[in-house]
């Protein structure tokens, strides 16, 4: 399921920095410490099912790289 949120500018750079060296995506990222926080407060927490795993292979450009980014809406 998709949704927004909205996240303060620092934190959403800290969490695209733990993303970049951890090798996951930012949705993956926050879903996980969505699960650890509730898991820690909500017993049924536990129950949910695992993260889903993927190999999409390897990036055709950096994420990163604005420029790149950018050169994709030409």
């Amino acid at each position: 399921m998709k949704i927004t949120l909205d996240i303060d500018d620092e934190l959403l750079s800290v969490l695209r920095d733990e993303a970049t060296r951890s090798g996951c995506t930012l949705s993956e990222l926050v879903e996980a410490g969505v699960r650890h926080l509730l898991s820690a407060s909500q017993p049924k927490a536990k129950d949910l099912s695992p993260l889903p795993t993927y190999h999409g292979g390897d990036f055709f450009i950096d994420v990163a790289n604005r420029e790149a980014l950018d050169s994709l809406e030409d």
